[in-house]
């Protein structure tokens, strides 16, 4: 259960990608761009569904040029300020090939001007999960704010670091960017960005009474809440900006 947040990152459905080599018909979705590599050695193999959410099957061969970035917006889709906190979150998984020569994957933003001008030393980067990927795709998050006086967008991207030549194919699934704490497991958008509602359960039937209440939470764990007292809508607190997996109820005394 999460509470309401916007995924402020269009096209997050992957719209106007086409299979194809970048150099021959092929196409990454509206407003995506890549930096640090040849457009001949990136692939759009397929563009799908996988596990309810949009995929982009994006193959890359070649040689980097410094560091590659998949810009996943453009310059100036989303406006930003100094100091904002903003959470980032894409599910990714290795399809095929391996990590050869790569040194670093993870999630990045830099922050860029109204009139599309990057603002020097203003990025902020989540760290490195190349080790851990697998043909399963998992949800990858980082959080952070951007620096500079300039700043008036945020710019996410997949950042790749490599010496040589290297050959993996990436499985890239509902990427997500929010001005928020904590990044979410996917909400789909288009040409604007997308609201989801905040995730309560209400809790009704119930005789207003005591108990032991233990809250699962992806930030705080597990915590147990002795002698709480429960009545309809109840929810815990302390867990407002938080994703909820479990609340129980248990007789005073008995956790």
């Amino acid at each position: 259960m999460e509470t309401e947040r916007r995924n402020e990152l269009p096209y997050s459905n992957m719209d106007g990608a086409v299979p194809g080599s970048l150099v021959s018909g092929g196409a990454l979705p509206v407003n995506w761009a890549v930096s640090g590599i040849a457009q001949s050695a990136l692939t759009v193999e397929n563009v799908s569904l996988v596990n309810g959410l949009p995929n982009l099957r994006l193959r890359v061969s070649g040689t980097l040029q410094g560091t590659m970035y998949v810009f996943l917006s453009s310059a100036t889709s989303i406006p930003a300020s100094v100091a904002e906190t903003w959470s980032l979150s894409l599910w990714a998984g290795l399809a095929s090939g391996s990590m050869t020569n790569v040194s670093d994957i993870s999630l990045h933003a830099s922050g860029w001007t109204s009139g599309a001008g990057y603002v020097s030393g203003s990025p902020f980067s989540g760290l490195d999960f190349s080790t851990v990927l697998s043909a399963n795709p998992v949800l990858f998050e980082c959080q952070g704010s951007l620096s500079g006086a300039q700043t008036e967008c945020i710019r996410p991207a997949l950042r790749l670091a490599a010496s040589g030549e290297i050959d993996l194919t990436l499985d890239l699934l509902m990427p997500n960017a929010t001005d928020g704490k904590r990044a979410f497991a996917g909400l789909p958008t288009s040409a604007i960005s997308a609201q989801q509602s905040a995730e309560n359960i209400v809790i009704t039937g119930i005789a207003p009474a005591t108990y032991d209440v233990v809250v699962r939470s992806e930030a705080l764990g597990e915590s147990v809440r002795s002698n709480e007292q429960v009545t309809d809508a109840y929810w815990p607190k302390g867990v407002s900006d938080d994703i909820v997996r479990s609340v129980c109820f248990y007789p005073p005394g008995t956790q």
